[in-house]
């Protein structure tokens, strides 16, 4: 005679999709991890070892509740979520990180979900012109051509003028119509 045990789980019970607010990330930044499952009562843990590829200076498991305590917006709903912010005394190495959590269940079945992040503390190379880099302009309406660079891309850009009040971040593109201050004189055009 011969047996054998094992245990049965709802199909996809435990399958679902870990995530990231953000993919793009430095030392100092903060974000939402998220597991979005069908099932409640999991333990979602992303392990010390695993924490580690991202930021070398945590010493703790990060779990994921799904209690309705912020970030987590809805008790047991089977949305678990946790906040992280990466250690400024970080030393790891730019570059993409994958990161794996660990998913039990009680009858302690495993789905092990991953999510891509990429670390980037490296500022992007950029310059700035206007009109071309003219010494003089008869209006305040200008092109300004824009030039970036950056390992791992430049998402998002915003400008000001020398007030430094800025307008929304937007897709980086290679020229931008831009309005100059009022009033004659030296203008300046800052890109963020």
């Amino acid at each position: 005679e011969v047996n054998t045990t094992v245990s049965v789980t709802a199909p996809g019970a435990l399958v679902g999709t870990l995530s990231v607010n953000d993919t793009i990330v430095k030392d100092g930044d903060a974000m939402v991890f998220r597991y979005a499952s069908s099932a409640t009562d999991l333990n979602v843990t992303i392990n010390t070892t695993e924490m580690q590829k991202l930021d070398n200076s945590t010493r703790a498991d990060l779990r994921l509740p799904d209690g309705g305590v912020p970030p987590d917006s809805v008790a047991d709903d089977g949305v678990y979520a946790a906040t992280y912010t990466i250690s400024t005394d970080n030393n790891q190495s730019d570059g993409p990180v994958q990161l794996r959590a660990i998913v039990n269940d009680s009858a302690n079945n495993q789905f092990l979900p991953t999510v891509n992040l990429t670390i980037d503390n490296t500022r992007p190379n950029a310059s700035l012109q206007i009109n071309n880099n003219l010494a003089v302009t008869s209006s305040r309406e200008v092109t300004l051509q824009v030039r970036f660079n950056d390992t791992f891309g430049v998402q998002k850009c915003r400008f000001s003028n020398e007030d430094r009040d800025f307008d929304e971040w937007e897709s980086c593109t290679s020229t931008k119509a831009w309005r100059l201050s009022a009033t004659d004189g030296l203008k300046t055009v800052v890109a963020q």
